[in-house]
């Protein structure tokens, strides 16, 4: 790697690997114990993109490899990407995650081994585009995980907690 102080992040042999993000896992869930009346209650936490209403990752990037899209995605272009690593620097939930020896950089510095891609949620942008639902959603054992315009998103919260229209 050029320069010497970049790191190495190569999980092109450890995609199964579900126990954290990667270029390859794009939402994993975190079990966390927090005590509730002085009950312990374990709370299943799912990390994954956001898919923020102003992206600080699209703001930032250099490169124009990230951007937001009118169906609410923030989506990073792997074909242009250079995988600077500063998206997930700046990422509230440090998302997205480099997958090193791929990409533009090697047609362009091939010597230097490149930086990667930067990958991450892309609302299964082939999925969808297919008509089917995202993975995410469809397989979400208690049907809790929803897609579709913010309005829509905040009106289902709403109503589930019993503080809007029903």
């Amino acid at each position: 790697m050029y320069p010497s102080r970049v790191k190495v992040e190569d999980f092109s042999d450890k995609r199964d690997v579900d126990d954290r993000l990667t270029p390859y896992n794009w939402l994993f869930i975190q079990t966390a114990v927090v005590c509730k009346d002085g009950r312990d209650l374990t709370v299943n936490i799912p990390r994954r993109c956001m898919h923020c209403a102003h992206p600080p990752c699209a703001e930032l990037c250099p490169w124009g490899a990230v951007a937001a899209f009118p169906d609410g995605a923030v989506r990073i272009d792997d074909s242009i990407c250079l995988g600077g690593a500063k998206c997930p620097t700046v990422c509230p939930w440090h998302i997205p995650q480099r997958q090193t020896g791929v990409g533009l950089y090697l047609e362009l510095a091939p010597s230097f081994a490149g930086n990667g891609v930067m990958y991450k949620c892309d609302h299964c942008q082939a999925r969808m585009a297919a008509g089917e639902k995202p993975a995410c959603i469809e397989a979400c054992p208690n049907g809790v995980q929803s897609i579709g315009p913010r309005s829509m998103i905040v009106a289902g919260l709403l109503r589930r907690l019993g503080r809007g229209k029903a």
